[in-house]
């Protein structure tokens, strides 16, 4: 077992070892993040800082709702001169509920996010620990019952076969959905970086697997994990398409 462990691992570093800055144009992205737990009939925000008053922009996504704030809302902004965000104050309206809450921001770049705790109604710095295991665990759970019905049906049924499934899946299923989520809370080019890294896992995965499993042919047993991967490719889109990372 702790070979499988280190040959995972290995491939796993080797691959991502090699890093390249890359730029490309895109649209805007927002300067303040404000994710708001739960969903609402009617939600609205404003952000008052340095004199300006910015309208938020809503956006609801199924289990949580975004606020963003966008420097293109400010009329005739001087992008070389940064915000003073020492006092800045944000507007809040839940249903029938509105709340003024105050914290400082950086006042430039881009992607500062927050998240309102709804019991103390102050703003905590990025996502909440609570969250973000939680997010994980649903998608690492539905991943591993659909490649395990993949193996089942396959005809996999021996106890070792078993315990190699989930050490290798845990690892790099599980490595998979924490950077997915360790960026923004809602990213659809994360698509783009899913691809990748399923491609890298069912290279990953395809060797281990072949090396250690002694259960049925090496093509079936080929096919079973690309066929797996593959169904799990499409499941997390679905999940980047339709709920918060």
């Amino acid at each position: 077992m702790k070979k499988i462990v280190f040959i995972i691992l290995f491939l796993f570093f080797s691959v991502w070892m090699s890093v390249a800055d890359v730029s490309a144009n895109a649209a805007e992205p927002p300067m303040v993040w404000i994710v708001v737990p739960g969903t609402y009939d009617h939600i609205d925000g404003v952000l008052i800082v340095d004199g300006y008053v910015i309208p938020g922009v809503v956006r609801n996504n199924k289990l949580e709702t975004y606020i963003r704030f966008y420097y293109h809302s400010i009329a005739n902004f001087d992008h070389s001169k940064p915000i003073d965000g020492s006092d800045a104050t944000f507007i809040i309206t839940l249903d029938n509920r509105q709340y003024s809450i105050r914290h400082d921001i950086r006042g430039s770049g881009y992607n500062e996010l927050f998240t309102l705790d709804m019991q103390t109604l102050t703003l905590i710095e990025g996502t909440t620990f609570e969250r973000n295991a939680s997010l994980i665990s649903l998608r690492l759970l539905s991943t591993l019952i659909l490649e395990g019905l993949i193996f089942f049906l396959m005809g996999y049924r021996q106890r070792r076969t078993w315990i190699l499934f989930l050490i290798v899946n845990l690892i790099t299923q599980g490595f998979l959905n924490v950077m997915i989520n360790s960026g923004r809370p809602e990213n659809v080019y994360m698509i783009f970086g899913l691809i990748v890294y399923e491609a890298v896992i069912i290279i990953v995965e395809e060797v281990v697997f072949l090396l250690t499993v002694r259960e049925k042919k090496k093509v079936r047993l080929f096919f079973t994990v690309l066929l797996a991967n593959l169904l799990s490719l499409f499941l997390g889109g679905w999940f980047i398409l339709n709920l918060p990372l």
